[in-house]
């Protein structure tokens, strides 16, 4: 099938539109182009990228009549709903009015949607008539129209052809139907509009032109179930009207047909391939969905339209039988299944909020709200997945039975969780989850409630492996859930944050927000425990010397927590000691950790995890104490109290001495709060929350928030929330950057860096090139220490790449940090710097995955050595490659030495270079090739051969014999020459034979003959 745009031209427009609206100008038919076009916001995700998310695997959503529940149908402001909220396609409806000006109406008459009393047809009035009718609310209310707001004005104003068409828009006023010029100068390739009502020719004709003028023909598909041979002559009309308008500009019928975008409104395989063969870009398909039809549209329909590069719709009029399921969650869930890649609905933000989730991943550690949706849920109408944690806006999902399985797609799992906890309501209600199945194998665990009111429950599992995994739910008796996740580890960080409250509502803090108070003191020598959520510290004086404890809870038999401790769990106490001075001095001073539970006694201070204090760390500065915890904690069935525990200690003489905490965790290593690291991975969730909570990172979520772009050279720093990942844009060529702050000066970070530090980041570069061809691209960091006024640019801060890594898709940096850096008593600030790049249009992409600084023991994505060999055996090279990099080799072409028969070339290594997930010893392959050899005289009985390519070697001559015979005064002798070398020499002689005298006698003469006299002669030679 032909393709509506070629892939470059789409990813050169998808570029674009996420830079802004491209500088098109449209008209409506017979009207000059306007001289200035509207600003309109870019969405987060949606239509900028809709054939690459197809390509991708990833649905689209298309909007009914557009966001028609919350403004009119059919109308512009509900189409600009429809773009902001990321909606790749928006279905309209289409007529024509009786003076040829294209609207957007479902009906063929006014009385339903507007104010009109009467049934007034659209193709029997102009559009000077047709615009004094105002349009009525969306929802169907007749007598109420849409009354508009001063933000729906001054959408409607921004709109030029709007202003010239209808007249300046008022806050309290009220908007006609919608024209189509006004549509496509709205959208401006931001959202494509999919075409209904269409049904004749002409009216196909005046939608076509209308979109060619604006240039969006490559946005508008037109949905029909029509043959090959009536479309044919509706291409005629197109080209028609086209060049009875602009007839310096002739089109042809075969033109119209190429720049068509079109939908098959049936599954017809045969009608589709009609229009396949035809050369029509038939790019998309529609269907509904039932128990009847379901088997034959996943088994059939399906893999023809992906052979064919087709994108199948599904109408969510229908819920595989079920009506309960109807545009909802669970039917969406069904049609997903069945492998259909767009979908249809009257409830657009649910369903992107939805497919958000689905297609995005998170940890099983993240409070995962319910986003999911059940029988609309009206009176919660409108939300949408807030992109940060805001209980205001978390969905319930209500009255689910057994007949309902959620289904949670790329949850990630790190193989400690072992702890499952959800918040949800019920007379006898369970939640039962499985994991990667719903067979009794797959099952973790199951919940129970009994509350009318929204509760936490939870339940030990095993841990699942890490990796990503697909949760179900399913459930017994009638459900409300609110939210769920998988967890190991308390943590108490005292600031009271939104993520934190949130965090407590689980069971294992018995429901309880330890921000706000629930801690106790040892009354006999402290005084009053204190927080201060402002600096996330909790903190009690020493009112006498000797032994000291802050427990959880409100007094010292109080129980309120319920955590199931693992294995291999860690604790870790941040804290500052001042004015403090050991109690008896001849005893070490300790602090840890003691605690009380099921199968672990009453806060047994013989089983307590402690660690010794020296009188350096009583100095009011803060000091990390990390410890795994004993077997009596890790083999408890459930911790319910926890006291940090303090022993001999006492104030300075004529002071009062003070211990704050700044945090309290304990869990798996992996979580610890504090690590001997910088990492950002900008997936913002619960545990990088507790990371940031550090003074490292100077107490700041850098996942959300304090990245700034070199204004110079680039546009922006922001977060992209479905791939975790850091963003900006270069706009002029040169050197770049991206800062930890949100000002040049500022410097956020405390990080102490140590003599080991490595720098790994992965990130990739999309649309760019190189800025000095001449030059290699550079990637690592710069960084600004403790009181510097400026940044350090060392060389061995940077590693180069070739221009072959922009556009090839994420790529690692890995290298040891220099003296330079690992000698600063401090690092306050970092710079992702990006040396000699350009972008190769207007603006190139910087997308940053996670940046990581620390030893190398802990780098997120572990080192493997790749060793090159020659041919010999010997080792060519050596290098160092991340996990799932490619490795690559720009040392000597391996070689392999000649043997007396061939040489050799080399061809290949043994094994692919892509993905490395081992250490690799790379062996280099050869082709072979026969000698061509040149001979040269090294003795009398053998000489040199030598090859072009090196190889040097000796053999026997080849020789033929030539015989001389003696004669009886010469020797005799044999010449042999060589029949390669050509050198020839005489050998195996012949004594000459010697002359032997015979008497000739005289003879007389006759009359004939002459007479001789008597002679002699050689018997030998003669």
């Amino acid at each position: 099938m032909k393709k509506p745009f070629s892939r470059m031209i789409r990813i050169f427009l998808c570029f674009i539109l996420i830079l802004g609206a491209l500088p098109v100008f449209g008209r409506a038919l017979g009207e000059e182009k306007p001289q200035t076009r509207g600003s309109y916001p870019i969405p987060a995700f949606g239509a900028q990228a809709l054939w690459d998310k197809h390509e991708r695997g990833i649905p689209l959503v298309v909007a009914h009549k557009g966001d028609w529940r919350n403004f009119p149908e059919n109308s512009l402001l509900g189409i600009n709903s429809c773009i902001n909220m990321g909606v790749d396609i928006v279905e309209v409806d289409f007529h024509v009015t009786k003076d040829g000006v294209p609207v957007l109406l479902h009906d063929t008459n006014l009385r339903r949607v507007t104010d009109a009393d009467t049934l007034v047809y659209i193709a029997d009035i102009t559009w000077a008539q047709a615009k004094k009718y105002s349009l009525e609310d969306g929802q169907g209310n007749k007598g109420t129209n849409y009354i508009l707001s001063s933000a729906d004005a001054k959408v409607l104003n921004s709109i030029p052809t709007y202003v010239s068409t209808v007249g300046t828009a008022k806050a309290g006023g009220t908007m006609p139907i919608a024209r189509f010029d006004s549509v496509l100068e709205l959208v401006n390739k931001r959202a494509f509009l999919l075409m209904d009502k269409i049904t004749d020719a002409d009216t196909f004709a005046y939608a076509y032109v209308c979109a060619r003028e604006w240039d969006m023909t490559d946005y508008v598909i037109f949905k029909n179930n029509y043959t090959v041979d009536v479309m044919e002559t509706w291409y005629a009309a197109g080209a028609k009207l086209w060049n009875q308008k602009h007839g310096n500009q002739a089109i042809t019928a075969q033109e119209v047909k190429e720049s068509t975008l079109y939908e098959f409104n049936s599954t017809s395989l045969t009608n589709m391939q009609a229009h396949i063969d035809s050369g029509v870009n038939l790019a998309f398909c529609s269907t509904g969905i039932t128990a009847d039809n379901v088997t034959r549209i996943r088994d059939t329909v399906v893999p023809f339209c992906k052979k064919n590069g087709i994108v199948i719709r599904a109408n969510t009029g229908e819920g595989l039988g079920d009506t309960a399921k109807t545009d909802s969650e669970i039917g969406w869930a069904e049609i997903l299944k069945v492998g259909v890649t767009e979908i249809m609905t009257d409830h657009p933000g649910e369903l992107l909020s939805y497919l958000q989730q689905v297609y995005s991943t998170r940890a099983a550690s993240d409070r995962i709200e319910a986003e999911h949706f059940t029988d609309y849920n009206l009176t919660n109408f409108g939300f949408q997945v807030p992109l940060e944690y805001n209980s205001g806006k978390n969905k319930f999902v209500t009255n689910l039975t057994s007949k309902d399985t959620l289904i949670y797609e790329n949850i990630e799992f790190d193989g400690t969780e072992n702890i499952l906890t959800a918040k949800a309501m019920g007379s006898n209600a369970k939640i039962t989850v499985y994991i990667d199945g719903t067979a009794a194998e797959d099952k973790l665990g199951t919940l129970s409630y009994n509350s009318t009111s929204y509760a936490s429950a939870q339940v030990k599992i095993a841990p699942v492996p890490a990796g990503k995994h697909t949760v179900y739910l399913k459930f017994s008796g009638t459900v409300g859930l609110d939210q769920f996740r998988f967890t190991r580890g308390l943590y108490f960080a005292f600031s009271n944050e939104t993520l934190a409250r949130f965090r407590y509502q689980d069971r294992l803090y018995g429901s309880t927000n330890y921000d706000t108070g629930n801690w106790l003191a040892r009354t006999a020598t402290m005084g009053a425990a204190s927080l201060d959520n402002t600096a996330g510290t909790l903190s009690a004086t020493l009112t006498a010397g000797g032994n000291h404890y802050i427990q959880t809870g409100t007094a010292a038999t109080a129980r309120p927590l319920h955590y199931i401790p693992g294995k291999n769990d860690y604790f870790q106490l941040r804290l500052k000691i001042t004015d403090a001075t050991a109690n008896d001095p001849a005893s070490k001073i300790y602090a840890g950790l003691v605690f009380s539970g099921t199968g672990c006694g009453d806060f047994d201070y013989n089983e307590k995890v402690v660690t010794e204090l020296t009188a350096s760390q009583l100095n009011g500065k803060y000091v990390t104490l990390t410890m795994p915890l004993n077997s009596a904690f890790t083999a408890a069935t459930e911790i319910t109290a926890l006291r940090m525990y303090f022993m001999n200690l006492a104030s300075v003489s004529g002071k009062t001495g003070k211990i704050t905490v700044d945090h309290l965790y304990i869990g798996p290593k992996e979580h610890l709060p504090q690590q001997d690291y910088l990492y950002f991975g900008f997936t913002d969730r619960d545990t990088d929350e507790m990371r940031y909570q550090t003074e490292a990172y100077g107490y700041q979520n850098f996942d959300s928030r304090s990245w700034i772009a070199r204004t110079a050279t680039m546009r922006g720093a922001w977060f992209d929330r479905q791939n975790s990942t850091l963003l900006a844009r270069v706009t002029t060529g040169g050197n770049h950057y991206m800062q930890s702050g949100t000002s040049v000066s500022e410097r956020p970070l405390r990080y102490a860096p140590k003599g080991n530090d490595y720098l790994q980041m992965v990130l990739q570069i999309r649309d760019g090139k190189l800025h000095d061809p001449s030059l290699p691209l550079s990637v690592g960091i710069s960084y600004c220490g403790k009181n510097a006024t400026e940044f350090v640019y060392d060389e061995a801060l940077l590693n180069d790449f070739p221009a072959s890594v922009i556009d090839s898709g994420f790529f690692t940096v890995t290298l040891p940090l220099p003296s330079s850096f690992t000698a600063e008593s401090e690092i306050q600030s970092l710079r992702i710097y990006i040396r000699n790049l350009a972008p190769k249009e207007k603006e190139a992409l910087i997308e940053v995955d996670s940046l990581y600084i620390g030893p190398k023991s802990s780098l997120p994505k572990t080192l493997y050595t790749v060793t090159f060999l020659n041919g010999d055996g010997s080792i060519l090279s050596t290098q160092e490659v991340a996990k799932g990099d490619p490795a690559s080799y720009a040392g000597k072409t391996p070689t392999k030495a000649p043997d007396q028969d061939k040489h050799y070339s080399f061809s290949a290594w043994d094994k692919s270079l892509k993905n490395i997930t081992a250490n690799t010893t790379f062996t280099p392959q050869f082709t072979a090739a026969q000698h061509s050899f040149t001979y040269s005289k090294a003795d009398r009985n053998t000489h040199k051969i030598s090859c072009p390519c090196g190889y040097i070697g000796s053999e026997s001559h080849s020789n033929t014999e030539t015989v001389t015979p003696p004669t009886c005064t010469a020797q005799g002798y044999t010449t042999y020459t060589c029949s390669r070398c050509h050198e020839s020499y005489k050998d195996s002689y012949v004594n000459a034979k010697g002359h032997t005298e015979a008497i000739d006698k005289a003879v007389a003469a006759t009359c004939t003959t002459t007479g001789k006299t008597e002679g002699k002669h050689c018997s030998v030679c003669n």
